[in-house]
């Protein structure tokens, strides 16, 4: 289907994490969100992710026309690492195309796990992760 039910959707996530939970612990899943605004309160930059089962996931990370490379994105990068270090995370994982960002994670310490070639076509997608 080309809709999601809703209902659905939340009993399958329901069920998976009670099996993961089974294997693992208790889940300790909480939001982490920064955001950068501008002299006039105007969202410029920002970071969405996740903490979980002691690690950080970078959802998002996003900075706007005009105010990239101000250094920014490495203020958003490690303050979300120093907010996952106050969280005891082993580490941070992230996912990234070869059109955006690669270098700048490789440049911060981040080692490439691997990368699916053509997604999407003609160019790929890197996965990154930190131990910090």
């Amino acid at each position: 289907s080309d809709q999601a039910n809703h209902a659905d959707v939340k009993i399958m996530q329901d069920q998976l994490v009670k099996f993961v939970e089974s294997h693992v612990g208790p889940s300790t899943f909480r939001e982490l969100t920064l955001t950068i605004r501008d002299s006039r309160g105007e969202l410029i930059a920002g970071l969405n992710g996740q903490t979980n089962w002691q690690w950080l996931f970078v959802k998002l990370m996003w900075v706007g026309d005009g105010h990239r490379y101000k250094g920014l994105g490495t203020k958003l990068l490690k303050s979300a690492e120093h907010e996952a270090r106050r969280r005891s995370c082993a580490g941070v994982w992230l996912d990234t195309f070869s059109f955006q960002s690669p270098d700048f994670y490789k440049k911060h310490g981040y080692a490439e796990l691997g990368k699916i070639e053509n997604y999407p076509y003609g160019h790929q997608r890197h996965f990154f992760f930190k131990n910090i």
